[in-house]
């Protein structure tokens, strides 16, 4: 939960001095977990505790609504799974000599984009949640 806080008050910061994430702030933005395992941060009955209660302040309208939605699927692929994947999509023959365009519905916070290889020249990307999708992006900034 405080690495989503963390994420969410970075992108409020982001947003205000217009500006695109420094090295270390990727790093910030690396840990965000989604929604999956949090949904108690959308339970209006549930006693919440700091953390909760700040992603609840920083999440309003839309934002927290999309949020809300993904509480049941967004449960990300973990890296050793997804190096495991490229890897099989290459002895498949998805490799240098087959291109390199590839569309990730549902991409989260964009593991599968992290890891591609070298090779793969487009990536697509697509998260409905728009927080998400921010992390997602190369630049972390807002969806358009």
């Amino acid at each position: 939960m405080r690495a989503n806080v963390a994420v969410l008050e970075l992108l409020a910061v982001l947003d205000a001095e217009h500006r695109l994430p420094s090295e270390q702030e990727q790093g910030v933005l690396a840990r965000w977990s989604g929604w999956g395992s949090l949904p108690e941060v959308f339970d209006d009955d549930a006693r919440h505790n700091e953390d909760a209660t700040r992603a609840r302040d920083l999440l309003q309208g839309r934002a927290r609504a999309a949020a809300a939605r993904t509480t049941l699927n967004a449960h990300y692929t973990d890296a050793a799974l997804v190096k495991a994947v490229w890897s099989a999509l290459g002895a498949a023959g998805f490799d240098e000599s087959a291109g390199g365009r590839v569309l990730e519905p549902g991409c989260g916070a964009g593991t599968f984009i992290g890891f591609a290889p070298e090779h793969v020249r487009e990536v697509v990307g697509v998260e409905l949640d728009p927080t998400t999708a921010r992390v997602a992006s190369p630049s972390g900034q807002r969806a358009r």
